[in-house]
């Protein structure tokens, strides 16, 4: 399974389940300021609250890659860039336990610039939709 998870400037990340991505579709077509790589070399953790409750994911990337997405419009109540990853908060809740949240996942995953306020991840996850919706 496939997470997408969407965020324009000044709102929450929107999160949609897919069963793959489709790398002809417009998100792909227009990648605007990330524009050398689709998929990008990282591997990214989920982060999960003490409860096991998923909050956000950490995406771990190449320092260039980091500099290359830290040029877009962010809104830091949801989204946190360090030197070596982005760290995207499903809400404002930031409390995670980080010895439960290093899954270290190399599936599939991408990022593109839909436009100047909005950016889309794509993260696959061995968890189906139920399992990864009764976790957040």
């Amino acid at each position: 399974m496939i997470v997408c998870i969407t965020i324009k400037a000044g709102n929450a990340p929107n999160l949609k389940f897919e069963s793959s991505i489709d790398r002809r579709g417009p998100e792909f077509l227009e990648t605007k300021k990330i524009k050398s790589k689709e998929t990008l070399s990282g591997f990214y953790d989920w982060l999960r609250a003490s409860d096991g409750e998923i909050i956000g994911v950490r995406y771990w990337l190449e320092a260039w890659e980091v500099q290359r997405i830290g040029d877009l419009r962010w809104d830091s109540r949801f989204v946190e860039i360090t030197p070596s990853c982005i760290q995207i908060f499903f809400s404002s809740s930031r409390g995670f336990d980080n010895p439960i949240s290093q899954d270290q996942e190399f599936g599939q995953s991408g990022i593109c610039a839909l436009d100047d306020e909005t950016v889309r991840f794509f993260f696959e996850t061995s968890l189906s939709e139920g399992e990864f919706l009764t976790k957040i």
